[in-house]
């Protein structure tokens, strides 16, 4: 039995090629990164349906039509692809930054949507770490984590979500000023467990950070040349350099090995392991020395310390392994004596000129009275 022509011939959509009516809305049909897609134009009329889909289809051209799949992206989906990221280019930064997305961020946003993630869900965020306790420095970061999420889903093939939400800008808290004067370095490190001061003395003449000091390994020590061969994986930012070890320094390290022979690191705790936490001791140590400070501000104490000795500023700063100066300057502390010595000396130079400039009108005018006897 023959079928008649007319029937095998698919029919034209009522509405045009592609486009078809759902209730009140009409869809359109086009193809798009490899699949078919249906998507609700929104609108009740056909001629507004008619040119949508023309613009889908010339996206899908250029190969940007949008992923309508983004709709169905969980917060999960981000929350592995980060830990991928930092899996394949190894961060230092790592266990801190899965610490937060874990603790932190997949606790409050769980496996919500992430187009449910909007500038308002942010704010929510916020407010809630601020009702918590928390101060503006860790939400920063917090944020920063979730910006990079979202960066690094947006960058995608094919994209996971179409936009990244706007992050509400935090103002950093001033930056800390604090440093040593000699006699409250002496005072906090006299109160401090033996284990603990030949770091303490380290960081003190050369600013060098705790990470580097407390992970540092004897392997990198060259005792007849006196110096620390830092490697990349040993610093912050990725940059070998050499610090050398002055008397003082070299008799600590050289006590540490003799009451530690089978430790593998510089300074380490008695039974020969790794300093993780001081923060009990170095509290202890300060109420006694009758001073508040933090170990870090002996990083500014030791470019200030570098900077008054005469130190170039480009060695002060491979020496403490800064990389730019603008961070440099920030370390490089004047307090109100440096200030005060300062006015003295710009007040010594201007009395001392004008002296100058006095001997000089006295001896004219001497001068001048001479030659004016001898004409007449």
């Amino acid at each position: 039995m023959s079928i008649p022509k007319e029937k095998m011939e698919r029919k034209e959509p009522k509405y045009g090629k592609g486009i078809y009516k759902r209730g009140k809305y009409f869809y359109i049909k086009y193809s798009a990164h490899g699949h078919q897609v249906m998507e609700n134009t929104k609108s009740t009329k056909p001629y507004e349906a008619k040119i949508f889909r023309k613009k889908r289809l010339a996206e899908a051209t250029l190969g940007n039509a949008p992923n309508l799949g983004v709709r169905k992206t969980r917060f999960s989906e981000l929350v592995d692809d980060v830990k991928r990221e930092y899996e394949w280019k190894d961060r230092k930064t790592k266990d801190t930054t899965l610490k937060i997305i874990t603790n932190r961020l997949s606790e409050y946003f769980g496996n919500c949507r992430v187009i449910d993630i909007t500038t308002d869900a942010v704010e929510k965020y916020m407010a809630k770490r601020r009702i918590d306790g928390v101060q503006n420095p860790t939400i920063k970061r917090e944020l920063e984590i979730l910006k990079h999420m979202f960066n690094l889903a947006l960058h995608r093939t094919p994209p996971k979500v179409t936009c990244v939400p706007f992050m509400p800008h935090i103002a950093d808290n001033p930056a800390r000023r604090g440093f040593f004067e000699h006699e409250e370095y002496l005072g906090v490190r006299g109160n401090l467990p033996a284990r603990l001061r030949g770091g303490t003395t380290l960081a003190f003449y050369t600013g060098m950070r705790p990470g580097e000091i407390f992970n540092l390994k004897r392997d990198r020590l060259d005792l007849m040349e006196g110096k620390i061969n830092l490697q990349p994986l040993d610093t912050k930012n990725n940059e070998p350099r050499v610090v050398y070890l002055n008397p003082e320094l070299l008799m600590f390290i050289n006590l540490e090995i003799q009451t530690k022979p089978n430790s593998e690191f510089v300074f380490s705790n008695d039974d020969g392991t790794r300093i993780v936490d001081f923060r009990k001791s170095w509290k202890s140590a300060c109420k006694k020395a009758g001073v508040q400070k933090y170990f870090y501000d002996f990083r500014r104490t030791a470019i200030r310390n570098m900077v008054r000795a005469g130190v170039p500023e480009r060695v002060a700063m491979l020496i403490s392994g800064h990389k730019t100066r603008s961070i440099f300057e920030r370390y490089n502390i004047v307090n109100e004596a440096d200030q005060k010595k300062a006015q003295e000396k710009v007040y010594e130079a201007v009395m001392a000129r004008e002296k100058e400039i006095l001997e000089k009108s006295s001896s004219k005018r001497v001068a001048t009275e001479e030659l004016t006897l001898k004409t007449n």
